[in-house]
């Protein structure tokens, strides 16, 4: 049985507004006008908004959850629950492989741009709401900012080594160019869709357009 439409209008509005405004400024009452229903609707189908925040979180890093039967009213997750599921995808997303990956064996650098543009489109929205709401949240948050630290070693690592294969040209900062192709590809992934001046465009032309930019700028054959 399909789920009610308005699951998926809650989970895009909440998702805007925890990223926007933040868990704590962000009422009930906003999440409802933002779904185009009453307060009272959304009352029936959660019962709290911190059920449509773990709710929200799932949805993005279980992707699969809407699809399935979901009971209503939604309640609050068990913490062990919710904390198992983002740091699988957290894991998932911060090593992408790279971290165990011989560096011998690495991807062709334009192909290593797009698996890390599209795992951001992804899950990029959860790491936002993690990054905008740390006191909120501070266990979710904190298992979020160690596993990033990591995926900016790795990926320092295989910049590096892109170097040493001739793949991009030389950097006399590698550290810093990491961190630029870093932003890019969440400017363009996820922080385009959740700004207030937005970028309205689809996310293939959007992903174009970084990885464009991104390989011009390094790769030493084009």
């Amino acid at each position: 049985m399909a789920n009610d439409k308005r699951l998926y209008d809650i989970f895009e509005a909440a998702s805007r507004l925890f990223i926007l405004k933040g868990y704590n400024e962000t009422q009930i009452v906003d999440i409802a006008k933002a779904a185009s229903i009453s307060t009272g609707a959304l009352y029936n189908l959660f019962t709290s908004k911190k059920a449509v925040f773990h709710f929200t979180l799932k949805c993005i890093f279980d992707q699969d959850y809407l699809s399935q039967d979901i009971t209503i009213p939604v309640n609050e997750m068990e913490p062990s629950v919710l904390e198992s599921v983002t740091k699988n995808v957290v894991k998932n997303y911060l090593q992408f492989n790279l971290a165990d990956i011989e560096l011998a064996q690495l991807p062709p650098f334009e192909e290593m741009l797009a698996k890390s543009y599209d795992l951001l489109s992804k899950f990029g929205p959860g790491f936002l709401i993690f990054e905008r709401n740390q006191a909120a949240w501070p266990k979710l948050s904190s298992d979020y900012f160690r596993g990033r630290l990591r995926y900016f070693e790795n990926l320092n690592r295989c910049i590096k080594a892109y170097i040493q294969k001739g793949e991009i040209r030389q950097l006399e900062h590698p550290e810093y160019h990491m961190r630029l192709i870093i932003e890019t590809l969440a400017m363009w992934s996820v922080h385009r869709k959740y700004s207030p001046e937005g970028i309205n465009t689809s996310d293939s032309i959007a992903k174009d357009v970084a990885l464009d930019a991104l390989v011009h700028a390094y790769a030493t054959k084009i």
